[in-house]
């Protein structure tokens, strides 16, 4: 040891390094968990299909709202995809587990109807499947299995707004908004006056998804809303509900709330 430790003092300027040497080996663990056993293949099939993977390139609500294509609808309303492969016998449209009704549907487009009562408000995606219908038993009739799916597109499923009462409210004030489809009480809730924003009354977490919403409109010492009319929103989970547009004046011209 002595004389391997003088060797390092003796070429103090070269830079070797160290190594150490490692003996792998594999070694295999029986699993303790219980495990299927399939059993023989009685007979193989081979199927041989056309490789034709459905592409969604763009997707907008349809018909487009004014010049804008943007991926916003509410319950019921329309989303054109285009695309290429888009067509099939037995193509659907999957909305985060949810088949959407096709209304139109061709190689390159396909209109497919936002289902009502299924999903929550907010982001969603979507994914186009394509099925085929395979002979696995001779003699029995063809068994339908999943073959093609798309690449996932997103799109945002916006409020609803229905009744608002009272129709005029001042400091204080609770305001109820009726909105479809229901709200989670864990979900986002704000209040939209132009561009204050009013938040939702907190509720609680383990309540079930309801339609109404309310907010109470602050007092002092905390920031008021001034007296007047306000365009009016609400934000759930960063989708807004739709105000409307004039063509003619190009400028927001509703819904309106007022504030006393």
């Amino acid at each position: 040891m002595d004389e391997i430790s003088k060797i390092w003092t003796a070429m103090p300027n070269v830079n070797f390094r160290r190594s150490v040497l490692y003996d792998v080996s594999v070694v295999q663990v029986q699993s303790k968990q219980p495990r299927s056993i399939a059993l023989p293949v009685k007979s193989r099939r081979v199927y041989a299909l056309p490789l034709k993977t459905p592409f969604i390139q763009q997707i907008f609500h349809q018909p487009p709202i004014g010049n804008q294509l943007v991926a916003a609808v509410e319950e019921g309303e329309t989303l054109r995809l285009l695309g290429t492969s888009l067509g099939g016998p037995l193509t659907s449209v999957a909305m985060d587990g949810v088949t959407g009704t096709i209304s139109f549907i061709s190689d390159t487009q396909i209109d497919v109807v936002v289902p009502v009562g299924s999903l929550k408000i907010g982001l969603h995606s979507l994914q186009v499947e394509q099925d085929m219908l395979l002979n696995e038993i001779k003699g029995q009739p063809p068994v339908q299995r999943p073959a093609f799916r798309s690449n996932l597109a997103g799109f945002v499923l916006l409020p609803k707004v229905g009744t608002v009462t009272p129709p005029s409210a001042s400091a204080g004030d609770v305001i109820t908004v009726q909105v479809q489809p229901a709200v989670a009480a864990t979900q986002e809730k704000i209040l939209l006056l132009g561009d204050i924003a009013v938040p939702g009354i907190p509720v609680d977490p383990t309540s079930a998804p309801s339609t109404t919403v309310q907010f109470r409109l602050p007092i002092a010492p905390d920031q008021q809303v001034l007296p007047g009319p306000y365009l009016f929103r609400i934000r759930i989970d960063g989708a807004e509900s739709r105000l409307t547009f004039n063509t003619v004046t190009k400028e927001y011209d509703g819904p309106n709330y007022n504030v006393t």
